[in-house]
């Protein structure tokens, strides 16, 4: 994954008041980069945010892999619990109700986005690093 050009940070979702990527644009948090700032229309992210649209679609793709892998937690953890509980062949349900507010939702995403801000903080070093070795290598003759 490329560097952003603009801070990538994090804070609350306007809509649904969870967690999420942003980039800091103009002392605005951007979540998607293809509305306005208003977020009433869409726009295109060079114009409007000046950023590419690979740098929009990685702040996309990363709010999406936020939401599914939040998901698939839930997910697999009321599972277990039904299976455990229940036995197999239970409903979700109470977990459907339960979880159908963002105050029972959010900390399980900021727990996925604080894991995931690690894993790019590491892949940010790898490719660091291979920058680095790539740039002291000697040239060829």
């Amino acid at each position: 994954m490329k560097k952003f050009t603009h801070p990538l940070i994090n804070g609350l979702d306007a809509n649904t008041n969870l967690p999420v990527f942003g980039l800091g644009i103009n002392d605005m948090f951007v979540t998607d980069p293809y509305l306005s700032s208003c977020g009433r229309f869409k726009a295109e992210p060079t114009k409007e945010w000046g950023i590419s649209r690979e740098e929009a679609d990685q702040l996309v793709a990363l709010n999406k892999t936020l939401d599914e892998a939040t998901q698939a937690a839930l997910n697999a953890g009321c599972l277990h619990v039904q299976n455990s509980i229940l036995g197999a062949g239970a409903t979700g349900d109470v977990a459907g109700v339960h979880f159908s507010a963002s105050e029972t939702v959010a900390p399980i995403a900021q727990a996925i986005l604080d894991y995931m801000k690690v894993e790019l903080a590491f892949a940010q070093s790898d490719e660091d690093k291979q920058a680095e070795q790539s740039d002291s290598r000697p040239q060829g003759m």
